[in-house]
């Protein structure tokens, strides 16, 4: 019995660990990015697809951030942001292997 005991006293330290490797969080903490806003569509394609996110977030030295998930926000155009340097702040999360920064709000970098 104090051996299946110690067993399982040795074993949980092992077993929570595996649960903080989670594969959809990232840091959902609220922070502020600064990059590139950049449009992930098909501009000039004859053949158009849905892309998941429409936009994506690179940093100033063009490497890939995130791809911006623009449904919590209001945007009345995003033609002025998109190619511009901007401040978005939002969460960082990981979606389906992919990170996707969810904006709370996006401004122009002045």
């Amino acid at each position: 019995m104090k051996i299946k005991k110690l067993i399982l006293i040795a074993l949980l330290p092992i077993l929570t660990l595996f649960g903080c490797n989670s594969t959809d969080t990232l840091d959902p903490s609220p922070r502020e990015i600064t990059g590139v806003f950049k449009y992930t569509g098909a501009t000039y394609s004859p053949i158009h697809f849905n892309a998941r996110y429409r936009y994506a977030i690179n940093d100033l030295d063009g490497k890939f951030i995130a791809y911006v998930d623009t449904t919590r926000i209001v945007l009345s155009s995003t033609n002025a942001l998109i190619d511009n340097v901007v401040d978005i702040r939002g969460s960082l999360v990981k979606e389906n292997g992919d990170n996707v920064f969810r904006a709370e709000s996006i401004k122009l970098k002045k």
